[in-house]
């Protein structure tokens, strides 16, 4: 085994838990998960000298990290506004009307 495909399979599997930690940030609240799989595309796109993922790539999915964390910190903004979050996850506005 030579010391490039180590190299190589060390760099697939950190991209792999960044694809992975993405993923679970996708279900989990406060876990940017958007960033995680942008932050594993940059890695493979630097380790493979941009073979396989080109500029224009990283720069849509950069471009869709973004809004897909602005849409995030909009949309809990927005939700909490009117009442409570306690009282909106409780469901606690119905009962009250």
């Amino acid at each position: 085994m030579d010391a490039g495909s180590g190299v190589s399979t060390v760099i697939g599997a950190v991209v792999g838990l960044l694809f992975l930690a993405g993923v679970v940030g996708s279900v989990v609240p406060w876990m940017p998960g958007p960033v995680f799989v942008l932050a594993g595309a940059v890695v493979w796109a630097f380790a493979t000298g941009f073979g396989t993922l080109g500029w224009g790539r990283l720069a849509i999915l950069t471009a869709l990290a973004v809004v897909s964390f602005l849409l995030d910190f909009v949309a809990g903004a927005l939700g909490a506004q009117p009442k409570s979050a306690l009282e909106r996850a409780l469901g606690l506005e119905v009962a009250a009307a």
